[in-house]
């Protein structure tokens, strides 16, 4: 729930979009055209990208999920900001 931006560990990202154990990769938000043409694997049918969503209509989307990756990169940043650290 999100989109995709360099907080985030887009290696993997697009390891687990080109992995073949993988439906389907949702990401319900936003993400650039500089990042998609970087991670090609993000360009796939089997990865669906939203773009921006109203914050009320997030909850829906996290209903259909069957699992979750929060992939935060290992920074500095992240460490001190993430309430997932």
């Amino acid at each position: 729930l999100g989109g995709l931006s360099d907080r985030l560990d887009l290696d993997l990202v697009s390891r687990v979009a080109a992995s073949p154990a993988v439906g389907t990769l949702l990401v319900a938000g936003p993400v650039s055209d500089r990042i998609v043409k970087a991670y090609p694997a993000l360009a796939s049918d089997r990865v669906v990208i939203t773009g921006r969503l109203p914050h009320e209509e997030m909850h829906r989307y996290a209903l259909a999920m069957d699992a979750a990756l929060i992939p935060y990169a290992r920074t500095e940043l992240n460490y001190f900001c993430s309430p997932m650290r």
